[in-house]
């Protein structure tokens, strides 16, 4: 930042319990640029069978929301906007019901659990090392 003219407002990065990307996302904090986190549900969906899954389903059961609701909830809780795709109604449904009056928080454990657990399998779906070299 010591050479940048214009700060930036967003930073807009690949974001799921398997990409953390951890100093992007401090650094953009302590410099006050929001974070926008992309693919938060490339785990359950790209990346199937990894080792989020089973916590994720559990839970899912524990606060009686969807996986994708977890999901989307532990990327809010890392004080980052969700950017979905979605063009299916029930699926943009499902993720502003987050937002309703019965909104939900995963309490302090289970979100590091997801930040723990997500740590033992590096995958990045987009712009990958080969895309630079």
């Amino acid at each position: 930042m010591s050479v940048a003219t214009i700060v930036p407002c967003l930073n807009q990065i690949e974001f799921h319990p398997y990409l953390q990307q951890t100093e992007i996302v401090d650094f953009c904090h302590k410099n006050n640029i929001l974070v926008a986190g992309y693919s938060v549900l490339t785990t359950l969906f790209r990346k199937p069978g990894g080792p989020i899954d089973s916590l994720v389903m559990a839970l899912s059961k524990k606060y009686s929301k969807t996986p994708n609701q977890i999901l989307y909830q532990w990327l809010l809780q890392h004080n980052a906007v969700i950017i979905t795709t979605s063009g299916n109604k029930d699926r943009l449904k499902e993720a502003l019901e987050i937002f309703s009056e019965s909104k939900f928080k995963l309490d302090e454990v289970d979100f590091y659990k997801i930040n723990s657990v997500g740590k033992e399998l590096e995958y990045r779906r987009f712009w990958s090392q080969e895309d630079w070299s």
